[in-house]
């Protein structure tokens, strides 16, 4: 006689655990995974996708990983792709053959071809890159950071050692 095992409580609460089909279309939904060849995201949040070909409008990904893929006033953690597109979104660590950001800030742009258009990204890394870069620290900002950091370094570690001699 067989027990069946009760499913897994997927890790992002009140998400379902996966979704997958040749062609995946989702809105106002919350997913632990998406595979599909096609998928399309609207207004939803996903902790992981795996896709050939992806779209998403007003939606969270942690992690999207595919072959092309597009977003529009979305918020994406970690993206690893051969093309991509973003537009007005807010992103992490962005990294592709041929990338394309409009609009909105990126924390990390790493790729082969760069193009940036009204964007914004702490760090840009690429062997071709089109587009005014606005970076969120320059060279004054950069430099005063690490001045700050420094002092506030110092400062522990004096506070530190002047408590260790109180006891």
């Amino acid at each position: 006689m067989s027990e069946e095992q009760p499913a897994a409580e997927p890790a992002f609460a009140g998400a379902k655990a996966e979704v997958t089909g040749e062609t995946v279309r989702l809105s106002q939904a919350r997913i632990e995974t998406v595979r599909g060849e096609q998928v399309s995201i609207a207004q939803s949040a996903v902790r992981t996708v795996r896709s050939g070909q992806v779209e998403i409008r007003g939606a969270a990904v942690l992690q999207l990983e595919a072959d092309r893929a597009e977003a529009e006033e979305s918020c994406i953690g970690l993206v690893r792709a051969d093309t991509v597109r973003l537009e007005k979104g807010e992103n992490g660590l962005v990294t592709a053959q041929e990338l394309t950001v409009e609009g909105g800030t990126t924390w990390a742009v790493v790729g082969s071809v760069v193009r940036l258009e009204d964007a914004r990204a702490a760090v840009v890394i690429g062997q071709h890159i089109d587009g005014e870069v606005q970076p969120l620290l320059d060279l004054r900002g950069a430099a005063l950071f690490g001045i700050l950091a420094g002092l506030s370094a110092a400062l522990l570690l004096w506070a530190r050692e002047w408590l260790r001699r109180k006891r």
